[in-house]
């Protein structure tokens, strides 16, 4: 997994781990600092605060929320260790 960095992936390049702003518009559900973010279920490229619930449904857990601000979200993008956690 990865996360454009600009418009155009293969010139602005792909973040793989790290910190991220995330807009509002992106976002689904509602941010809360500490919160785990998911993939969203029903919203294509789209991060989401409530985990797919649903019958044989993927979680991917992308990372945890470090701050808001006006809908907005700084999270801490971190696939590789977030795919085996449980909560």
């Amino acid at each position: 997994l990865g996360i454009a960095l600009g418009t155009s992936p293969t010139t602005d390049g792909m973040l793989i781990r790290g910190l991220v702003r995330v807009d509002t518009t992106n976002v689904q559900g509602t941010p809360a600092v500490g919160a785990s973010v998911y993939v969203s279920e029903s919203h294509t490229a789209q991060f989401d605060f409530t985990a797919p619930s649903g019958t044989n449904d993927f979680i991917r857990r992308l990372g945890h929320c470090l701050a808001t601000s006006g809908g907005d979200i700084l999270l801490l993008f971190n696939p590789a260790l977030e795919h085996n956690l449980i909560d």
